[in-house]
């Protein structure tokens, strides 16, 4: 008997989470669960994909009246045997439509360890998620958290986030070129919303270190957010070479023309981007925080260094910098690694077979 997934989430603008799914749902719906989306707020570029991909995709905010009511009165509405929800609002909406007992709820979470959250939001989370049948974290550093708010410890699973993302070496020259970048010149990549918890501040002040002691160090940061201003500001004021990059929708033509990624957040669970990087051949300069140390083996595939500590980061790019050997043997290992453990086909797997049981059990 076919299972029937409905997924729910705010909106699938950029980030990680949105791109895990977009990832996902197909992945899903070629095996053979009967899979279906709806976003409360907005749609975004990775709805589009999937409405693409075909996925049957609905947004709640495309029809007139109250958000919330119609969205509770449409997903009551729908056949399913399993919601899947991700951030809070989804998350309520989700309990009040498993109360039906046909219906199992499946939590997807993907918040970083550590990250602040409101008393208000706290206290409602608590009150709902108790009552999920599953908690499917990215990470096992989130499992804490997870008890912390409520979540029985039987209901947690874990399962990594795994990425279909390819390389395309064959662009590196023009995508360099594209950059302005020159033939010695090593490229040190960050790429992530431009929030205060992901630290380019670290990562701009290392590059301008590195440069006193390596010029061709150049950095690359890609993305966009509420930080922006102040890392323009940073960047004149050092003198750094770092280019602010933007939003982009060329992701493979930018790792094409980098020669390392740089990770210097506070908070991560399991970030895409790094993934990304490794499925790149990139080797990893990167935050010693929560599962990173078991993504990223410390002089194997990349380095690791003490989350915020500028002057370490600065000395792993010039030691990267300074042996395109070490670059390549780090990257060849990162690539093995993430095809061993971090594909999209093996999260997919474990993703369907926990849907499955989870309904049955239901």
């Amino acid at each position: 008997m076919t299972t029937r997934a409905l997924f729910v989430c705010p909106n699938l603008q950029a980030g990680g989470a949105e791109r895990h799914w977009s990832i996902l749902l197909p992945l899903l719906a070629r095996r053979g669960i009967d899979v279906r989306l709806l976003t409360l707020d907005g749609r975004g570029p990775f709805f589009e994909a999937l409405e693409a991909a075909g996925v049957p995709s609905a947004c709640v905010a495309d029809r007139p009246g109250r958000l919330y009511p119609r969205a509770a009165r449409t997903m009551l509405r729908m056949p399913t045997d399993v919601v899947v929800s991700r951030a809070p609002s989804a998350h309520g909406l989700a309990a009040l439509t498993a109360l039906r007992p046909s219906v199992a709820w499946a939590v997807n979470w993907h918040r970083p360890p550590g990250l602040a959250l409101s008393g208000r939001r706290r206290a409602i989370l608590r009150a709902v998620l108790r009552r999920a049948d599953v908690a499917v974290a990215v990470s096992a550093s989130q499992g804490d958290e997870l008890l912390g708010l409520g979540v029985r410890a039987e209901a947690i699973k874990v399962i990594p986030n795994g990425t279909d993302f390819s390389a395309v070496p064959d662009q590196r020259d023009a995508a360099r070129a594209g950059l302005g970048l020159q033939d010695t010149d090593v490229a040190a990549l960050l790429v992530g919303r431009l929030e205060p918890q992901k630290r380019v501040d670290v990562f701009v002040d290392a590059i301008a270190r590195a440069q006193r002691s390596a010029p061709d160090v150049v950095g690359l940061v890609a993305g966009t957010g509420p930080e922006l201003g102040a890392l323009s500001a940073q960047v004149e004021s050092q003198g750094a070479r770092v280019s602010l990059l933007g939003a982009r929708d060329d992701m493979q033509s930018v790792f094409a023309a980098a020669d390392l990624l740089c990770l210097t957040s506070e908070f991560e669970a399991l970030p895409f981007v790094l993934l990304e990087a490794m499925a790149s051949a990139l080797p990893v300069v990167a935050s010693r925080i929560g599962d990173l140390p078991e993504v990223v083996v410390d002089n194997q595939t990349g380095i690791l260094v003490s989350p915020g500590d500028r002057q370490a980061v600065a000395d792993a790019i010039v030691r990267l910098a300074a042996d395109p050997a070490l670059r390549h043997e780090l990257g060849q290992a990162g690539l093995a690694r993430q095809l061993e453990h971090y594909s999209a086909e093996s999260m997919a797997d474990q993703y369907a077979d926990a849907l499955r049981e989870v309904s049955k059990h239901r």
